[in-house]
């Protein structure tokens, strides 16, 4: 395996060229150490050759809100398989994802574009923004702005100020409720680590996981790559623990509330899969405490 570290370090020398290679190695070593890095680290450690194959985009967001719902993650709650017509009719709190023709595992949220063919819609969480929309118009951390923010715009009108340090604490990468999302997103084999852009936060500061449609059946090396790197970290045991207290019938039912059309294709082997990784994940755990 390369060294997750050598690869920090190449990678900020090669965003930063005038960069020294002892400040790169020494940033790289203190990102290293965070356990949100090590839980991540799926993209970094695979980086070296291509994922598995991908599961169906309507088998993944159903099957990955339906776990993490399990796992005691928030999810959005109005979630529904559309036609083209139907989608296009939908009103303006909703987000319509599809995909184009020649790529039917490409589902996104593609604004401005008339959706076509088997559409994903969801309804924006009310009292909810993304973490970026926090970033940029409530803390004022990052500058800019993102075709999301129409949906949220005057989310921080009326906040307070307990509310503004309750939220800025619920955003840390390295806390519980961050690391158990990304937790739940490697056992799902999903594609995207959780970002500012696929978490909700309300204004009580509960997060929200969003966008699990793009997941990946592995052989079982990304977890055991993942594992190798926890360090009995307190905070990685923790999280990585309530997904081991998952159970097949978890798994079962999880499956079994995938909905029946046409777009989700053919589930069979899903449970199987999952299961078996379940079980591996328990193993991997047993080793590590």
């Amino acid at each position: 395996m390369h060294s997750p570290v050598d690869e920090l370090t190449a990678r900020s020398l090669a965003r930063f060229p005038g960069m020294s290679f002892w400040d790169a190695r020494s940033q790289a070593e203190d990102l290293w150490r965070k356990p949100s890095t090590r839980i991540c680290c799926r993209w970094l450690l695979l980086s070296k050759r291509e994922f598995g194959s991908q599961v169906n985009p309507f088998v993944s967001e159903f099957f990955g809100q339906s776990i993490m719902r399990r796992i005691g993650i928030r999810t959005v709650e109005h979630t529904a398989i559309c036609g083209e017509k139907e989608a296009r009719e939908l009103p303006r709190d909703f987000v319509v994802k599809f995909a184009q023709p020649g790529s039917p595992f490409n589902l996104k949220w593609r604004p401005g574009e008339i959706p076509v063919g088997n559409c994903l819609a969801s309804r924006i969480v009310p009292n909810a923004v993304t973490l970026g929309y926090v970033a940029r118009h409530v803390l004022k951390a990052r500058e800019g702005s993102d075709r999301s923010d129409k949906f949220y715009l005057g989310f921080e009108k009326g906040l307070t100020s307990n509310q503004i340090q309750s939220i800025r604490r619920a955003m840390d990468f390295d806390d519980t409720p961050y690391l158990r999302i990304a937790a739940t997103r490697l056992f799902l084999g999903s594609g995207c680590t959780p970002h500012l852009g696929n978490l909700l936060i309300t204004q009580e500061a509960e997060l929200i996981s969003i966008d699990h449609v793009h997941s990946y059946r592995e052989s079982g090396e990304d977890l055991q790559l993942v594992f190798s790197s926890v360090n009995r970290d307190p905070r990685l045991l923790e999280v990585l623990g309530r997904v081991a207290g998952l159970n097949d019938n978890d798994i079962r039912a999880s499956v079994e509330e995938i909905p029946s059309h046409p777009a989700c294709g053919s589930i069979s082997g899903l449970t199987e899969y999952f299961c078996k990784c379940l079980r591996l994940w328990k193993q991997l755990l047993a080793g590590e405490q």
